[in-house]
């Protein structure tokens, strides 16, 4: 079961996945989607397609953490799109920590599961598009493997707890 994710106003339940259907988010679960995101990685060359039908931002990158691969929902999600061949690490802009202090991209989660060659599940960061406006986001960063264990890129999912963060601050 799948869930449909929704801009600004979180997460709801919707049906199954069908031939022609795209991938949502169901909040509980990211880790489902990640997991789907990278079956289909691994089936080889026609991955882009499939990725392509995930409404969550989504992109990879190569062992060196230059930007390979972003779907149509990164681009909404960074407010730009990325420079293949130049970005490295990350599809966003400008990278900050919750308190507002500068990550820099060399630095952000992406970044550290390269360079560590583990996945990272507890960051959270706030990346800032280029007209200024900026969304609270968890990237979940997963290394890529090939079969002998060498690494071969990342692929990361962005999931935006804008509304979560903000909810949250107006309980403080």
């Amino acid at each position: 079961k799948l869930g449909t994710w929704l801009p600004g106003t979180g997460f709801k339940s919707h049906g199954t996945l069908g031939k022609n259907e795209t991938w949502m988010l169901d909040s509980s679960r990211p880790d489902d989607l990640l997991g789907r995101a990278l079956a289909a990685v691994e089936e080889g060359d026609g991955y882009r397609a499939e990725l392509d039908k995930i409404r969550v931002p989504i992109y990879t990158t190569d062992a060196e953490g230059l930007v390979t691969y972003w779907n149509q929902a990164c681009v909404d999600f960074a407010g730009r799109a990325p420079q293949l061949g130049s970005d490295r690490w990350c599809v966003t802009w400008r990278l900050f920590t919750l308190d507002g202090d500068p990550i820099p991209h060399d630095q952000c989660p992406m970044a550290i599961a390269i360079k560590q060659k583990r996945s990272i599940r507890t960051e959270v960061a706030l990346a800032m598009r280029p007209n200024g406006t900026r969304v609270a986001f968890r990237p979940y960063p997963t290394p890529l493997f090939n079969r002998t264990g060498e690494l071969t890129g990342a692929i990361n999912m962005l999931v935006d707890i804008t509304d979560r963060k903000q909810a949250e601050s107006r309980q403080k």
